[in-house]
């Protein structure tokens, strides 16, 4: 409802594929054009307040600026079936290697269960992943085996490490499908290393 409500502006979306380095892009590109993220609609997130307080942001910012971004955690195919992107709007996503992605994935886990324990409230993925890896509490000290039984169940669980993550968020799990995507929806697609540039 808010992109019909400006047709005219040019919409450049951020597909934001989890754990390469899209935060530190996403907020950057938030500086400079009105932003909304595609996750504002997902209530076990986004307060009623929340929501609103997002949209009036965007709209102030929308006065100003020609262009508005979106982002968040979703799938390309998505995006463009879903025509939150047109054919006349821009398309951008940052990937990394594939190994690097699993090690950060698994860091930003335990990171984040660890932080939930500590203050003493916990966020529904938290939650989920907790429950998944079968534990009620992670020790702040953990032995190496501990970390080696955490580490496999999370690269064998679909729900906490999606296989070809990539492929998941750009095409349709293969790589073929993320190939004709990129072309056809004329993708700006760069990598970490490249990331300053």
């Amino acid at each position: 409802l808010i992109l019909a409500a400006y047709p005219e502006k040019q919409r450049l979306l951020f597909v934001h594929v989890p754990k390469c380095a899209g935060t530190d892009l996403r907020i950057s590109l938030s500086t400079r054009y009105p932003a909304l993220d595609l996750g504002l609609t997902n209530p076990d997130w986004t307060s009623q307040q929340q929501l609103y307080d997002a949209i009036h942001q965007a709209a102030v910012g929308m006065r100003f600026s020609d262009t508005i971004l979106l982002h968040g955690h979703v799938r390309l195919a998505a995006a463009v079936d879903g025509e939150v992107v047109r054919p006349t709007d821009r398309i951008i996503t940052v990937i990394r290697d594939p190994v690097e992605i699993i090690l950060s994935n698994v860091n930003y886990i335990i990171t984040r269960i660890l932080q939930d324990q500590e203050a003493g409230k916990e966020a529904p993925d938290t939650n989920g992943w907790r429950i998944v890896l079968g534990i009620e509490r992670l020790p702040p000290e953990m032995p190496d085996e501990v970390i080696a039984r955490l580490f496999q169940t999370m690269l064998h669980n679909p729900t906490i490490s999606i296989p070809n993550s990539i492929c998941h968020w750009l095409g349709n799990g293969d790589v073929q499908s993320v190939i004709r995507r990129l072309v056809i929806n004329d993708v700006e697609i760069t990598n970490t290393n490249h990331y300053t540039a």
